[in-house]
């Protein structure tokens, strides 16, 4: 697969680091996600896609995540509790740490 470059040349996804790989089928998958709102109001459940991205991505996929929410349940699963941060709600399913 290729991605067009800021400059303008294509760069095979095979050749990105392995975040900018993470970020850019994210960003397919996104792109997918948001022409299906148009046609079908279903929910989304996303399976930690945010676990290599950089604070920068991060920012802006939560930006974009929470358009999409506007128009259709998201259900973001992650392994990173920082996560949590960016939903509207979150739920943790890790147990806390009880000392008695």
């Amino acid at each position: 697969m290729l991605f067009r470059s800021a400059s303008g040349g294509y760069t095979d996804l095979d050749k990105l680091s392995p975040s900018s790989q993470d970020a850019a089928w994210l960003a397919l998958k996104l792109a997918v996600i948001g022409n299906l709102v148009k046609k079908a109001n279903l929910p989304v459940v996303m399976d930690d896609p945010l676990r290599l991205l950089d604070d920068t991505r991060l920012a802006m996929v939560s930006k974009t995540l929470k358009n999409i929410g506007a128009h259709m349940q998201i259900v973001l699963l992650s392994t990173q509790k920082a996560h949590g941060k960016i939903a509207d709600h979150a739920i943790s399913l890790v147990p806390q740490n009880t000392n008695k």
